[in-house]
């Protein structure tokens, strides 16, 4: 898996469930990096949707 850890972050706080699951994460996990690769692992990577959604953000990023 090759994702930015600060970039799947930037996106997961764009989302108020996503944000709020990863703050429940991060209480759990020692490491925040590996929270938010968890994060991706469990929620991002599986759903098509939300595949989408964090590819679309990349896009823009690149764009601005």
């Amino acid at each position: 898996m090759n994702v930015d850890p600060e970039k799947v972050l930037a996106w997961i706080q764009r989302d108020s469930y996503l944000s709020s699951a990863f703050h429940y994460i991060e209480l759990n996990m020692c490491n925040k990096e590996e929270a938010i690769l968890y994060m991706y692992q469990l929620y991002i990577a599986n759903s098509p949707i939300l595949l989408n959604g964090y590819h679309d953000f990349l896009e823009n990023e690149q764009k601005s």
